[in-house]
């Protein structure tokens, strides 16, 4: 451990490599504009295969410009999840002439778990396969073979549980929800418990749109922190909201929501049908400190279950 909240860990794992790459130059050259929708269309793409793909997986940051890196537990879920990219993500351009590029290798990686950013020399051994590969065909490497005929898995991850928390900054003044719940993880996070994302934890020069996507794909639990404000940002509800549902009922996602304020638009959306974390006839803005702290608590309790702990 290095600082309070700083956790190194060395995982070895299979690692799904996705890029693009300019057909004529071999390098990617676009405008700015060209450039976010390409990331965005990207982002979708991998998300969507990821979610078809049943196998426990963490969708990092890699540090790395234009590298899309997912961590895979197993050899052969990693596999899948290379063809499910190649035939989902999909690059457009003016010119056509980008084409992704989907590598999948098996080796050992350190994650900060404060930045998520991974490195190792068994990042340039993928990176290598990456610059060899097309779209049609994933490019596999043997050692990653050799782990999916071995049923080799990742259990270096497997008793920490990846937390969303998804939060109207509208619905969040005086006093800070958010804060208060995140007094409540930071322990479980230090002991390495816990794997907590919030869009306070997002950095200065960070691209936020790819920083959330991320944390969309690879959560196990969403904590949604419900109000007004909420339902009135349109990227929670364009964006957010339809991605947490899909992984709500196609991966299992566990999803707890906490009423902040009363809202008309709560009962024409699918949390309805879920229930809240506490007893919703009192939201949570009209209880004292005391109170909201033994809901957190609660909160907290009902996230670090047993059968929330998986690498996702």
């Amino acid at each position: 451990m290095s600082g309070r909240d700083h956790i190194i860990t060395s995982i070895e794992c299979a690692m799904v490599c996705v890029g693009v790459k300019d057909r004529r130059t071999k390098l990617v050259c676009f405008n700015e504009h060209e450039q976010k929708q390409i990331a965005r269309d990207l982002s979708y793409g991998i998300m969507d295969a990821v979610l078809d793909i049943e196998g426990r997986c963490l969708w990092v940051d890699s540090g790395d410009h234009g590298l899309e890196l997912i961590l895979y537990e197993r050899a052969k879920d990693a596999v899948r999840a290379a063809a499910q990219i190649a035939n989902k993500a999909k690059v457009r351009s003016a010119d056509g002439d980008l084409e992704l590029q989907v590598a999948v290798h098996w080796g050992e990686v350190v994650l900060d778990n404060t930045n998520l950013k991974v490195f190792g020399p068994s990042i340039q051994d993928v990176k290598k396969l990456q610059s060899e590969s097309t779209s049609d065909t994933p490019n596999v490497s043997q050692a990653t073979v050799d782990a999916a005929a071995q049923e080799r898995a990742c259990g270096d991850l497997s008793n920490r549980c990846w937390v969303f928390i998804s939060y109207s900054h509208d619905d969040n003044k005086r006093p800070n929800f958010v804060e208060e719940l995140l007094q409540q993880t930071r322990p479980f996070e230090a002991e390495g418990k816990l794997g907590v994302f919030v869009d306070t934890r997002i950095r200065p020069g960070d691209d936020w749109f790819k920083t959330i996507m991320f944390n969309l794909a690879n959560h196990r639990v969403a904590v949604l922190l419900v109000g007004p404000g909420f339902f009135a940002s349109d990227f929670i509800r364009s964006q957010e909201l339809p991605y947490i549902e899909q992984a709500y009922l196609r991966k299992g996602l566990k999803v707890l929501w906490v009423l902040l304020m009363e809202t008309a638009y709560l009962d024409k959306t699918w949390l309805k049908d879920v229930q809240a974390a506490h007893d919703r006839s009192k939201p949570i803005r009209q209880r004292g400190k005391m109170e909201r702290n033994g809901i957190w608590a609660d909160v907290v309790t009902q996230i670090t279950e047993p059968s929330n702990r998986s690498f996702v």
